[in-house]
């Protein structure tokens, strides 16, 4: 006997037609005649591409779902990238004006702020909302905050009592800086934790506020090291040391900056001594590497660790990127590694970026004797799903599938669970062009893509100027990877710039053409113009709008460049 139906529902119930091509009959649906209020209360729960989906199942749900205040606002939450913040003054349907703004400001490229600063070209940080920057007048580094109408915050400009290449790492969400020790020795490698704000000690550091980074036996032995990561109170980086040893070993030094505790040494197989393997955090317990392990055959190995804080110990799961990419050689010496850093720290904003993500990007390019062409590959958000228990089934093979290329077998070396975040990476064939085939790095053509949210800044293939450690000049790319930003219509508009700069050009393309596959929405921004001595610029995506580096090259300020800010 069926369950007794409740008495709000009518007794025959909606009757809606299943979609599933193995179901062929109608279905009586009781969920559909529950109260408006239950029903939106239910769908509250759901993520945004359930939501979605329960919109398009027929009218009345359709309509509670584009026009509830609270599903639109977590709806287009997800879809932009961004979290809720903390309860404030602002109620949901004022958030949701402010995120549309949003939106609609990074659809449509629309500036409503812009000014300039001249700084040092070779003297500039930029992470957050927050750029350091060293001024033209004396050394000190100078701070910006950057201004944002629709999130609620303002300019903020100070100064800090260090030198940039004193400052190793940034963290605006915590007000953490990290920088070298004052004490520091040839033999003693120490590291301070200040705050961002004055530059005082910070009032969360353990330890006395300093740590040391290596235990060192001597003059040399320090070896080279890569960038800083922070994440929450995890600090970590690679290290090289000695330097002068082609077989060295690399060890990745993971401290905690507010208890002063380390947590362990990780040593990794590295036989490429030109190169100090990149480490980015893509979880609180999780970070990612790439090494090379084989200085030959130029094969390269991403690792994906997860942390045991109970034991200090970890899991490990590596992946060997295939020598061969759509069918072609790749020439992995070059390739570079970004992913954006997360924290889990309380904000005050409206709403900020869901920078819990794991977007990763490898350019690489071909290994034929006459190819000009670097690839670049975009991984982006189901990394951390390896260590998940439940299976999936294996992906079918296609050419987005990078990992089932490979020569040898994976099910033997992958572990069980949903791995098939290759089959959602993206290849953008942009054929950077460049000269010589095995003389320069990918990462110089690249010049370091900006990763902000879902957001990356790269530049157009016909932008590569012709000495490579250059910075760029003339378009540039601005894709969006997120799954719910597909464009399957072109769009061309043109719209005037904030004078001095001139024109913006926008083009909203596929840039990834396939059967019913992921679309990157590709942004073809030229800013026209510059100052007398303009030789080029570099482009840096960040949360709230564009920073544009102008160097110059007129007599007297060789060394100095224009920093052009554009917020929505």
């Amino acid at each position: 006997m069926s369950p007794p139906t409740p008495e709000f529902i009518p007794m025959q119930g909606y009757t809606i037609q299943s979609l599933h091509p193995f179901v062929k009959k109608r279905i009586p649906s009781f969920f559909l005649a529950l109260p408006t209020e239950l029903v939106t209360s239910i769908l509250d729960l759901l993520n945004y591409r359930a939501l979605a989906a329960c919109s398009q199942v027929c009218k009345r749900l359709h309509v509670i779902c584009t026009e509830t205040i609270t599903l639109r606002y977590a709806a287009l939450l997800a879809a932009s990238g961004m979290r809720d913040g903390p309860p404030g003054k602002l109620c949901t349907a004022e958030r949701l004006q402010l995120l549309l703004m949003w939106h609609y400001g990074w659809a449509d490229l629309q500036w409503v702020n812009y000014f300039n600063i001249r700084c040092k070209a070779r003297g500039m940080l930029h992470t957050g909302n927050v750029v350091l920057y060293t001024g033209t007048r004396g050394s000190k580094t100078e701070c910006l905050r950057l201004p944002s109408l629709c999130r609620k915050v303002e300019e903020k400009r100070w100064d800090l009592p260090f030198t940039l290449t004193d400052i190793l790492a940034v963290d605006p969400s915590q007000d953490l800086i990290i920088v070298w020790s004052s004490e520091r020795t040839e033999t003693l490698r120490l590291i301070e934790a200040r705050t961002l704000s004055t530059g005082e000690k910070h009032p969360r550091a353990g330890c006395g506020g300093q740590y040391t980074i290596m235990p060192l036996s001597g003059p040399g032995q320090a070896g080279r090291m890569s960038a800083m990561q922070i994440h929450s109170n995890r600090i970590a980086t690679t290290i090289r040391r000695p330097a002068q040893r082609t077989d060295a070993p690399c060890t990745i030094w993971i401290c905690d900056w507010v208890d002063g505790s380390t947590y362990l040494y990780i040593d990794i197989r590295q036989k490429d001594h030109f190169y100090v393997p990149r480490l980015r955090f893509l979880s609180a317990d999780t970070f990612a590497c790439i090494s090379a392990v084989s200085p030959v055959g130029q094969d390269v190995r991403l690792c994906v660790y997860r942390l045991n804080e109970d034991t200090s110990d970890f899991e490990l799961h590596y992946y060997d990127l295939p020598t061969r990419l759509c069918g072609q050689h790749v020439y992995m010496r070059g390739y570079t590694f970004f992913a954006q850093g997360t924290h889990n720290v309380p904000r005050t904003e409206p709403f900020y970026p869901d920078e819990d993500r794991d977007i990763i990007i490898i350019a690489c390019k071909l290994r034929e004797a006459h190819s000009r062409t670097v690839y670049i590959c975009v991984f982006a958000r189901t990394l951390l799903s390896i260590f998940n228990t439940p299976s999936s089934r294996r992906p079918r093979r296609s050419p987005w599938n990078l990992w089932r290329t490979t020569h040898r077998p994976l099910d033997r070396f992958m572990p069980p669970g949903d791995w098939n975040w290759g089959r959602k990476a993206w290849v953008i064939d942009t054929q950077y062009t460049f000269g010589d085939t095995f003389g320069h790095d990918p990462a110089l053509v690249v010049y370091q893509p900006s990763v902000c949210g879902s957001r990356v800044a790269l530049p157009h293939f016909a932008d590569v100027p012709g000495r490579l450690d250059d910075l760029l000049a003339k378009p540039f790319y601005l894709l969006d990877m997120h799954p719910r930003r597909v464009y399957k219509r072109h769009l061309e508009c043109e719209e005037m710039g904030v004078v001095p700069k001139g024109l913006v050009r926008v083009a909203l393309r596929d840039d990834v053409p396939g059967k019913g596959e992921r679309k990157i929405m590709g942004q073809e921004v030229e800013l026209v113009g510059g100052s007398p001595g303009f030789t080029g610029r570099k482009v840096v995506c960040e949360t709230d709008g564009l920073l544009v580096i102008e160097t110059n090259a007129t007599i007297g300020d060789a060394n100095d460049c224009t920093l052009h800010i554009y917020t929505i």
